[in-house]
This record gives C-alpha cells, structure tokens and sequence, in this order.
C-alpha cells in the first residue's frame, strides 16, 4: 500500500510507535491513504462492497468497503474520498467512504 501511495503520490498518514534518529528507522502502527475521484463505472457492487476509485485522470484503485462507514450513497460516476488502510490482495481496505457533490476536492 505505501508504494502504491509514494508512487501515485497520495495523502499518507503514518502513526508511528518508534522513531529511531540514530539509525533513521521508524516502526508503524498504523498506516493510511487517502485516495479521491470517481466511482468507476461498472465496478459498484453493493453484495460484495466493492468498487473502484478512477482518480488523477489515468488511475485506478480497487477497494473493498464492507467495513467502512460510508457518509452518503456510493454511485457510479459519483465522487468519493476513500480512506484506506490495509491490502487484502486484492483490493485495498477502506475505514471510511465520503460521497461528495461532483469533482469536490477537500482537504485531508
């Protein structure tokens, strides 16, 4: 999920349990992405909780939200920010779903 996040250079939030100045290590607790744009068309799927994310024009991300909280109704071509925190290896893991008026860009 981070290299997918450095890559496609997406909000990433860090929490971590040690910073280690000496030997610039840093161990994580926790890590999330947050990843806004489009509900591709075609991918909603209301029985599994699943759909996909068409964001910075050319990208796609496939996400899994059976236990997010989803603020509004997710619809194809509607815009959402995803917050994600996991890879199940398939998709990535959403904690929380925000349906959004169109093309809506908000911060963090």
């Amino acid at each position: 999920m981070l290299l997918r996040a450095q890559d496609d250079r997406l909000r990433t939030r860090v929490l971590a349990s040690q910073i280690g100045l000496t030997n610039h290590v840093i161990t994580a607790t926790a890590l999330y992405v947050k990843v806004e744009g489009t509900v591709a068309a075609g991918s909603l799927n209301t029985t599994n909780h699943t759909f996909a994310v068409n964001y910075r024009s050319a990208r796609s991300i496939a996400v899994d939200y059976s236990s997010a909280i989803v603020n509004g109704v997710l619809a194809e071509g509607g815009w959402v920010e995803v917050k994600l925190y996991g890879f199940d290896g398939t998709s990535f893991l959403a904690g929380k779903a925000d349906v959004q008026a169109s093309e809506t860009e908000t911060d963090n």
